[in-house]
């Protein structure tokens, strides 16, 4: 029971702090760019020619992961936020 009402204090704060920044934070940030760094690193270590890219390649790669991975965390931030809505309410 004491979870529950850390986790309702917890989402009153970022409640408070508003939806945008919510998505921005919990969505793009966390999901979007940790997404991006991590999935960058993995292609470049499983890739059987990631020693031939060039400093230019790895850039473009990771931006396009960024831009892919931000997307998605903006679906996966709305979901959240509407999850905790209906999980505590308004």
């Amino acid at each position: 029971m004491k979870n529950i009402n850390k986790e309702k204090e917890k989402w009153n704060k970022q409640k408070n702090s508003g939806r945008k920044k919510f998505i921005l934070i919990h969505g793009v940030l966390f999901g979007g760019v940790l997404y991006a760094v991590l999935y960058s690193i993995f292609t470049m270590f499983l890739h059987p020619k990631a020693p031939d890219y060039t400093t230019t390649q790895i850039i473009t790669r990771f931006i396009a992961y960024a831009m892919m991975g931000g997307l998605a965390g903006v679906v996966i931030g709305s979901l959240q936020w509407n999850a905790k809505v209906k999980k505590f309410g308004k």
